[in-house]
């Protein structure tokens, strides 16, 4: 970015400058390069600056260079270090090492005299064939560094970068807090500059509207070039601000070029409601541009990215049984399929009887998040979670015809919780198939997973000595199995120490032999429930869209 007609001695002109990117001594230039993937020292960087290429952005003299430049604004939130470049100013000590003659950098007390720009980390990866180029030498127990005169181009490309710098210095105060989200001394005076209009900056700085746009997508698609996360970026787009600074080498410098061409663009945004720039154009449906990677995700773009790359919190299918017994064996059982609750895919959830509120539970957890505006219908905005309930069949679910009408009410519940443009007949349909009520072929779990000689056997592990014989035992689960009773009818002319609990930990071996045998013919229901919700559970975390219109499709 050319502007060959600013000094980095304009910036103290602007309010707050180097508050929120704070100016960088050489030492920690140095450390910040080497985060970056690039090193350098500090004769190093004294070569660059005396060939005017990698030039520092102020130099603080001992003696007065100019006339005095005041600063401007509340300096009260700036740094020790920005008081020290403001008190140079004010004597007339600091100048811009662009505008004069090169002088080699004092030793001793006063060797830290220049500053650089946080911005003018953009560079660093122009810096890589200039430092190829140089020629150590060992003399007297120090290395010297050599470097021919740079051409003509080379250092009018190090001025553009320069000149990129002392704009994003500028526009930093007013538009970084706006990208990383957090504002550094944040005062009612701050506060109220954020606000104001954006005057000053358009003054100080004189590039036209297209300008800025061509350099901030020059920026996005630079950074797209070299990003070794490739698309991950997208995921870094959406993380909180505050730890891109973990990124390492080429992904945190592409990360910083996205930074500073976010903040051209806020500032174009700005110079638009002023009436002094066109409109940006809207990005292509059709084709990727370069700011469809804005660091300013909306929340469709953020929902896409959270599928794309499976970055789900949410359960794929969540399998609600009766009790504890239930959840003890289903536990089992997804372990056995290879399957747990941590992976995220299914959970486990006890109703806690028959007369569960599964309304609730629906409304809950199968509520999607949608955007109507989708490309075949409504767009999918955070994975989908599905439901099934496995229940005994009694009460409501007692008949087939009860389970449907508990299926309908879950339906209807989470279409109310929709707003009224989805409760369409299609969108019924789609949401009809995430939820399903399933009832056991008997009257009972128990009954419906072992015989009466399997149950026998198991309330005997539980008892103990004490246990009566097994016939008895068996008798009684026959006829209560006969009666349209459960495992609590079987037992009641017994006085026994048991619980449905520890009966179903003693039955869990028994029921894994009978699935790990490929004789065994007997049905194990739960089994197939657990086996279908976890297909569920992969069907529905492929689903991004969902219908609106009968013509609609997935």
């Amino acid at each position: 970015m050319k502007n060959p007609s600013r000094s980095s001695l304009d910036l103290l002109g602007v309010p707050y400058a180097f508050t929120q990117a704070p100016l960088l001594t050489v030492p920690e230039l140095v450390r910040a390069a080497e985060v970056r993937g690039t090193h350098l020292d500090s004769a190093q960087l004294e070569l660059l600056h005396r060939r005017g290429l990698f030039v520092p952005l102020l130099r603080i003299h001992v003696h007065t260079v100019g006339e005095p430049t005041p600063t401007v604004g509340d300096t009260s939130i700036w740094s020790s270090d920005a008081r020290l470049i403001q008190s140079a100013a004010a004597t007339g000590r600091l100048s811009d090492p662009a505008r004069r003659r090169f002088r080699p950098w004092p030793t001793g007390p006063y060797a830290a005299g220049v500053r650089y720009s946080h911005y003018q980390l953009l560079a660093l990866r122009s810096l890589s064939w200039t430092m190829r180029a140089m020629r150590a030498k060992w003399i007297e127990g120090r290395v010297h560094y050599e470097l021919d005169p740079a051409a003509t181009q080379l250092r009018e490309s190090f001025a553009q970068h320069r000149a990129l710098a002392i704009v994003l210095e500028a526009l930093s105060p007013r538009y970084r807090p706006v990208v990383m989200r957090v504002l550094r001394g944040a005062t009612d005076e701050l506060s109220a500059h954020l606000q104001s209009t954006v005057s000053l900056e358009r003054t100080l700085i004189s590039h036209t509207a297209a300008e800025l746009l061509n350099q901030a997508e020059h920026l996005i698609r630079t950074a797209n070039g070299f990003d070794p996360l490739g698309k991950w970026h997208r995921v870094t787009r959406i993380s909180r601000p505050e730890r891109w600074d973990d990124l390492r080498f080429d992904a945190l410098l592409a990360q910083e070029h996205r930074i500073a061409a976010e903040m051209l663009l806020l500032f174009h945004e700005d110079l638009e409601r002023m009436g002094h720039a066109r409109p940006l154009p809207p990005v292509s449906n059709r084709f990727h541009e370069a700011r469809h990677d804005r660091l300013e995700a909306t929340a469709r773009e953020r929902g896409d990215t959270i599928l794309d790359f499976g970055l789900i919190d949410r359960p794929g299918v969540v399998l609600a049984v009766e009790g504890e017994t239930e959840m003890i064996v289903a536990r089992r059982l997804l372990q056995l399929f290879g399957f747990d609750e941590g992976q995220g895919l299914i959970q486990l959830v006890d109703l806690e009887g028959v007369g569960g509120d599964v309304q609730l539970l629906a409304r809950a957890v199968c509520v999607p998040r949608l955007d109507p505006d989708g490309y075949r219908g409504a767009r999918v905005m955070s994975s989908l979670t599905a439901l099934v309930v496995a229940v005994d069949p009694e009460g409501a679910y007692r008949t087939h015809d009860g389970c449907n009408r508990r299926r309908n009410a879950m339906v209807e519940t989470v279409l109310r919780a929709l707003t009224p443009e989805l409760r369409t007949k299609a969108m019924r349909t789609d949401v009809r198939e995430l939820l399903h009520v399933r009832a056991w072929p008997h009257t009972s779990f128990e009954f419906a997973h072992f015989s009466d000689a399997e149950l026998a056997s198991g309330i005997r592990k539980v008892v103990g000595r004490r246990a009566p014989k097994s016939a008895a035992l068996r008798n009684a689960l026959a006829k209560a199995r006969a009666g349209g009773g459960t495992v609590d009818n079987a037992f009641k002319g017994f006085k026994l120490d048991w619980s449905k609990p520890r009966l179903a930990e003693s039955l869990l071996p028994t029921l894994e032999r009978r699935l790990m045998s490929v004789h065994s013919r007997r049905p194990v229901p739960i089994a197939e429930v657990v086996d279908d919700a976890i297909r569920l559970g992969f069907h529905v975390r492929q689903v991004r869209e969902l219908r609106v219109a009968e013509t609609d499709t997935q």
